[in-house]
C-alpha cells in the first residue's frame, strides 16, 4: 500500500477568507479611530476658539441654543461610536457564518444545527478550539436577540463576558447587553483559526 498526500483547496480557501475578515475588521477598525480622533481634536480646537474670545458657531432662538458646533462635534463622535459596535456585531456573525460553511456535509444536508456542524468537523478530523461555541452562541444572540444565548455566554465564560452592560437609549435595549470590544472578535478569530480543516490529509491507496 502507498499513500497520497490530498492538498484540500477549501480549506485553503476558508485559511484565506478568514485572513479577508480580519483585515476588513483591522482597516474599517482603523478608519473609524482615524474619524474619532480627527473629530476629538476639531473639539478641541473649537474650545479654544471659544476660550480666545471666538464667537460662538450655532444657532439660538430667543437666548436659547438650539445647537452649536459642539454638539454637532459630540453627536458625530457617537455615530463613530455606534458604527463601531456594529463593525464588531457584523465580524463576528461573518466569522460564525466563515467557519460553519467550510466544516464538511458528508450527508448533504443544507441546514445544521451547532451540534451537527461540531459532530461533523470531528469526523472530518478537524481539532476544534475548546471555545468554538461562544462563536455560535454570540452569533445566535447577535442576530435574533434570544436571551438564553447571552445567558449561556455569561454562564460558561463569565471572565470574558459581563452581565452588566451599557446603556445606550438610541439602540435596540437587547443588543447592549453584550457588550462587545475588540479583544472579543479577536477571540473568536482566533477560535475559528483553530478550528480550520486541515490544509492536506493522506490517502491510503492498495497496490
Amino acid at each position: 500500500m502507498t499513500t497520497d498526500l490530498i492538498f484540500d483547496m477549501s480549506a485553503y480557501s476558508y485559511i484565506e477568507g478568514l485572513k479577508a475578515i480580519r483585515l476588513m475588521f483591522e482597516a474599517a477598525c482603523k478608519a473609524l479611530s482615524d474619524q474619532s480622533a480627527k473629530i476629538h481634536r476639531s473639539i478641541d480646537e473649537y474650545q479654544q476658539h471659544l476660550d480666545t474670545g471666538g464667537e460662538p458657531i450655532g444657532e439660538w432662538e430667543d437666548g436659547h441654543r438650539l445647537w452649536d458646533q459642539d454638539d454637532l462635534l459630540r453627536l458625530e463622535n457617537l455615530a463613530i461610536a455606534e458604527a463601531g459596535l456594529e463593525l464588531r456585531v457584523a465580524t463576528t456573525i461573518a466569522i460564525y457564518h466563515h467557519w460553519e460553511r467550510s466544516i464538511p456535509c458528508p450527508n448533504g444536508s443544507k441546514n445544521r444545527y451547532h451540534e451537527r456542524l461540531v459532530e461533523d468537523a470531528i469526523n472530518s478530523g478537524i481539532n476544534l478550539h475548546k471555545d468554538v461555541d461562544a462563536l455560535c452562541f454570540a452569533t445566535n444572540y447577535l442576530k435574533h436577540g434570544t436571551e438564553k444565548w447571552r445567558a449561556k455566554l455569561l454562564d460558561r465564560w463569565p471572565d470574558r463576558f459581563s452581565s452588566r452592560h451599557p446603556k445606550n437609549e438610541h439602540s435596540p435595549s437587547w443588543i447592549r447587553k453584550l457588550h462587545l470590544d475588540n479583544v472579543h472578535v479577536e477571540w473568536f478569530l482566533e477560535i475559528a483559526h483553530q478550528s480550520e480543516r486541515p490544509l492536506s490529509n493522506h490517502r491510503i491507496i492498495s497496490n
